[in-house]
C-alpha cells in the first residue's frame, strides 16, 4: 500500500521543517563560536597591546658613557639601541688616557644597554647639549641640541652615549632634535 499524495507531502513538509530547524541551530551555534572567537581574540590583543602603556611618561635616568670613539667605518642611527657587549665593541673602542677619568666607563650589559648619539665628522667645535631621555617602558622620547662653534683645524665626530637600564629596553625609541 501506497501512501496518499497528502501524506507525502506531510512528510516532505515534516523533513523540511527537521532538515531547516537543523540547519538555523547550526547557523547559530557557528556565529556563537564565531564571536565568542573574535571577543577572546579582541580581548587577548587589547591585554597585549595595552600592556604598559598606561605607564606615564617621567623623565628617564641614564648615564653617559665617557672616553669612547666611533670606530672606524662605523655608523650609528641616532636613538638606536646597543644591547651586547660584542655590538658595542664593534662600533666603540676605548680611548683611556692617564689620570683622573681616564679609563672608559663600564657598561654592565646585563643590566644596561647603550642608546648614541653620533653626529657626522666636522671641522667645527661641535657640542651635544641638554640631552633629555622621558617615557615609559614602551616608549622612548630621546631630545638633545647641537651647538657648533669656530672652524678647527682638524676634524673630529661628536658621539655621546645614554647608558640606560634594561627596564627600558623593549622601548621604542623617537628622536627629536632641537
Amino acid at each position: 500500500m501506497q501512501p496518499s499524495k497528502q501524506a507525502l507531502d506531510r512528510m516532505s513538509v515534516n523533513m523540511y521543517r527537521k532538515e531547516n530547524h537543523k540547519n538555523r541551530n547550526m547557523k547559530r551555534s557557528k556565529i556563537r563560536m564565531i564571536l565568542g572567537t573574535a571577543i577572546l581574540c579582541v580581548w587577548a590583543f587589547t591585554g597585549c597591546c595595552c600592556y604598559k602603556t598606561t605607564g606615564k611618561i617621567q623623565k628617564v635616568g641614564y648615564k653617559e658613557a665617557h672616553n669612547y670613539f666611533l670606530n672606524q667605518g662605523q655608523e650609528r642611527a641616532v636613538g638606536s639601541k646597543i644591547t651586547t657587549q660584542k655590538d658595542f665593541d664593534r662600533c666603540f673602542g676605548m680611548a683611556a688616557f692617564m689620570g683622573k677619568g681616564g679609563n672608559p666607563t663600564v657598561i654592565n650589559f646585563k643590566k644596561e644597554f647603550v642608546i648614541p648619539i653620533v653626529l657626522p665628522e666636522t671641522d667645527k667645535d661641535t657640542d651635544i647639549l641638554d640631552v633629555s631621555l622621558e617615557g615609559n617602558e614602551r616608549e622612548l622620547k630621546l631630545t638633545y641640541r647641537v651647538k657648533e662653534g669656530k672652524q678647527q683645524s682638524f676634524f673630529m665626530q661628536p658621539i655621546k652615549l645614554l647608558i640606560v637600564d634594561n627596564a627600558y629596553k623593549q622601548a621604542q625609541i623617537t628622536v627629536y632634535k632641537l
